[in-house]
């Protein structure tokens, strides 16, 4: 009986992001028209109607993370013999990330790449280098098995979610115009951070820097106008959105990582088949390995690229890396410990930290 629900499901989806303009641009107004009627004449010439997998994510359609949602595409719809269907929806064309968690938690959308820091659990996680001195290396094995990954398991399902898998963490950097020598130079800056009352912001502010809240999509004209001169992101992020021409530094971050997750409506996923779940998860085990490698070879091609825009590496003294891990820990931890309960927030930090 699910199964013959969720077309309508889905064409009110379509029909409630058109009305409410979370895609206002013709384009993509004709891209999602060509998809159902992609997925009908599918549903009218298959012998068995697919089941249909609507799979978002943020990343521009030339980055490591739209090309792992591509893999997973191919893997599990060949799996499945194509009974499993995915729809694929990437530069977050069915809104923005916070649009889009609403979307995925309701299952509107039932699978998604990204979504990071959606856990207090995973906040934690990223902040592992303000912790102690595990490697990224053992950090990615915690996050993949044993006590960590099921805590993490478990706070997903909580929040209605499966956690399919986590792909390897990645360092982040400060990209920004001003070389940073002293404490001092902070208060030359003016980063930009997504949202209003996040916790970069305090945090930033806490250093003396400004924030302004920019859309990512609007981040390349403001970095050219010098309305902000600073941005905290992955090397994916600042190649795919183009921001390299109006950026002289890439400070390496000492305290906070990044990761992606692949993440899938917790009550779409328990309404498949086991064979279906074995399906899903299989295609998605061999999407982290194809996302491992293709993420090596999107650095290495694009690596020139900021070296002819003169970008250069930088790494901040000890001093101020140690500034910015007890800046970390005065304003992200306790909001943090805060949400998780004192008894799973310490178990966390002593799995994050023990050698």
């Amino acid at each position: 009986m699910r199964r013959v629900r969720r077309l309508p499901a889905f064409l009110l989806l379509v029909l409630y992001i058109l009305l409410t303009g979370c895609i206002q641009a013709p384009m993509q107004e004709r891209d999602l028209f060509q998809a159902v009627q992609a997925q009908r004449e599918l549903r009218e010439g298959a012998a068995q109607e697919p089941i249909v997998i609507l799979l978002s994510h943020s990343a521009t359609e030339d980055r490591p993370t739209h090309q792992a949602a591509v893999y997973f595409k191919r893997q599990l719809e060949e799996l499945s013999d194509g009974t499993l269907y995915v729809e694929i929806y990437p530069n977050d064309t069915l809104g923005n990330v916070r649009d889009n968690a609403d979307s995925f938690s309701s299952g509107s959308v039932q699978m998604r790449i990204g979504l990071g820091d959606s856990t207090p659990l995973v906040q934690l996680c990223a902040l592992a280098p303000a912790l102690g001195d595990l490697s990224l290396q053992e950090l990615d094995k915690r996050l993949q098995e044993g006590e960590l990954r099921d805590l993490l398991e478990d706070q997903y399902a909580d929040s209605g979610m499966m956690l399919l898998e986590v792909m390897p963490p990645e360092r982040r950097y400060l990209a920004c115009n001003q070389a940073i020598e002293r404490a001092e130079d902070f208060q030359r800056l003016n980063v930009r951070i997504p949202v209003e009352h996040d916790s970069n912001a305090c945090y930033w502010q806490a250093l003396g820097a400004q924030t302004t809240v920019v859309d990512i999509k609007q981040l390349r004209i403001m970095l050219q106008q010098k309305a902000v001169n600073a941005h905290e992101s992955t090397l994916p992020v600042v190649i795919g959105q183009r921001l390299y021409p109006y950026l002289d530094y890439l400070i390496q971050i000492p305290h906070r990582i990044y990761f992606d997750t692949m993440i899938m409506n917790l009550e779409f996923f328990q309404s498949l088949t086991r064979e279906q779940q074995e399906m899903v998860r299989e295609a998605a085990d061999k999407t982290r390995d194809y996302y491992q490698t293709e993420s090596a070879a999107y650095l290495a091609r694009n690596g020139q690229l900021l070296e002819g825009y003169g970008v250069q590496y930088r790494k901040l003294s000890g001093e101020l890396e140690e500034l910015l891990r007890e800046n970390s820990a005065q304003y992200e931890l306790p909001g943090i410990q805060e949400e998780l309960g004192a008894e799973l927030f310490h178990r966390a930090v002593t799995l994050l930290t023990e050698q």
